[in-house]
């Protein structure tokens, strides 16, 4: 009786661990993915804004991770407002030909 008590527990407990490891796939599977992905669209948009001009690469830098208005990129690069919304429209229209052509260039 102790013998087959003894096997009903080792099953149960190797059944939790089983069930334990599925869990901890199951969550950590997507996560690592994630990153991946995250990792992998970061170097191809950094790759992508190394193509672009200084210029270009300052001004959208500036108008996306700075989050700065127009209004304070142009009082930055002494342009007009004007001017600093047709750079920043045409950077990320060529920033996203470049993402779109891929490797070929």
């Amino acid at each position: 009786m102790l013998e087959m008590l003894t096997t009903v527990v080792n099953w149960i407990q190797s059944q939790y661990l089983i069930w334990t490891l599925i869990k901890i796939l199951v969550i950590t599977i997507p996560l690592i993915t994630a990153v991946a992905f995250y990792t992998y669209f970061e170097r191809k948009v950094i790759g992508a804004m190394q193509k672009l001009k200084k210029n270009e690469r300052d001004i959208l830098a500036l108008a996306i991770s700075d989050g700065l208005s127009y209004r304070d990129i142009a009082a930055i690069v002494d342009i007009s407002v004007e001017n600093v919304k047709v750079k920043v429209h045409r950077t990320r229209l060529k920033l996203k030909k470049i993402l779109q052509r891929g490797d070929e260039s």
